[in-house]
């Protein structure tokens, strides 16, 4: 492999490919470029040898000149939560789509393969995507255009709910692992968002990399799918830790404290009269609403909101066989999935759910 260039190299995902790319002697230290803005990037995580420039990846051009073309650019530098994304939109919009966009038309201008890190949360809703996944889904879009207008070569690599070394542990960017890997060593009661029957495909990230580096070596143009096939929920993780967990309480966030109309944007010239309610909000009121129920998770009785006894009730039909409130469930966590899914694991490095939980006890 010649020089590669990796956007959001001090991060997760970069800092995990560019290791292995070492460790395998796939390339050398001098030739991989890293552009990061440190937005989420650790500086601890960068690699010695490694040329790291600071900047933007709207940026890419103007940070990138004095340096030689390269072979391959991996794009991983982009916004990647869902939440915050709906209150950091104006910082979304600029990250995934006007900095990707430069990334693409560098790729094209220097004739370099494109390896574009997608994400599974397209597959929900279309109709209700968040601004990242919606950010996402249209970079894609765009990737493959730029293949049919110029002949970009490309290969998308989706990933699914990523774990392990160099995960975000804490803050607003933290992912469900890093957070439970955060409260062990710090010997806390693991937390737990109700009802915590909501599942993941967890992956590895080491089976992550694994298939990214096998997609470099195809020219397909071609859409890979890296995602473990169990499901696990949040309460089947926590108990794997054999740790005490409880619920953890959820406070109303930026993203609760919405604007209220401003006058005539309602239907009412006068704007809402004051203190009435809308359906949604009479609506999440009565969902938030407690009273005592059996969970028949932990066999319980717990206070439980509205929500959580309906989802609870609807997984008690999914598993006796009713098919439409398993749709429904699958619906509800995942959206509704592309016909059918290329799934593309290494094959020869899955790694065991089990093994990161055993690593975090240790450290601990």
């Amino acid at each position: 492999m010649k020089d590669i260039l990796i956007t959001g190299g001090a991060g997760f995902i970069g800092a995990n490919l560019i290791h292995h790319l070492l460790d395998n002697n796939i390339v050398e230290a001098r030739k991989i470029f890293v552009i990061d803005n440190f937005y989420t990037g650790e500086l601890r995580n960068q690699v010695n040898g490694v040329n790291y420039i600071k900047g933007d990846t709207w940026d890419i051009e103007t940070l990138m000149h004095p340096y030689a073309t390269f072979d391959t650019l991996f794009h991983f530098g982009e916004y990647s939560r869902i939440s915050t994304s709906f209150v950091d939109i104006d910082y979304v919009m600029k990250s995934n789509l006007y900095g990707t966009s430069k990334v693409i038309e560098y790729c094209k201008k220097k004739n370099i393969k494109l390896i574009y890190s997608a994400s599974s949360s397209k597959f929900g809703d279309k109709e209700n995507l968040s601004p990242y996944a919606w950010t996402k889904s249209k970079a894609v879009e765009l990737i493959k255009n730029y293949n049919k207008w110029y002949g970009l070569s490309y290969e998308i690599c989706y990933f699914f709910n990523v774990y392990g070394k160099y995960q975000i542990t804490t803050g607003n960017y933290a992912t469900v692992i890093g957070i439970f890997e955060n409260q062990i060593l710090k010997r806390e009661t693991l937390s737990v968002v109700r009802p915590g029957v909501q599942s993941r495909c967890f992956t590895h990230v080491d089976d992550v990399i694994n298939g990214v580096v096998k997609a470099v070596k195809h020219n397909s143009n071609h859409e890979w799918y890296f995602q473990n096939p169990k499901a696990y929920s949040i309460i089947q993780v926590a108990n794997m830790f054999n740790q005490d967990w409880k619920y953890s309480e959820i406070t109303m966030s930026k993203l609760d404290n919405l604007k209220p109309f401003k006058k005539g944007e309602s239907g009412n010239p006068n704007g809402r009269p004051k203190g009435s309610l809308n359906r949604s909000t009479v609506a999440k009121k009565w969902l938030s609403t407690n009273q005592e129920y059996k969970n028949p998770l932990t066999s319980e009785s717990e206070k439980l909101s509205q929500e959580d006894i309906m989802t609870l009730a609807l997984i008690n039909k999914a598993r006796k066989g009713d098919v439409a409130a398993y749709k429904a469930l699958m619906d509800s966590g995942y959206g509704n999935p592309k016909d059918s899914l290329d799934v593309t694991l290494a094959e020869d490095n899955n790694i065991d759910f089990k093994e990161l939980i055993e690593a975090i006890k240790h450290k601990s």
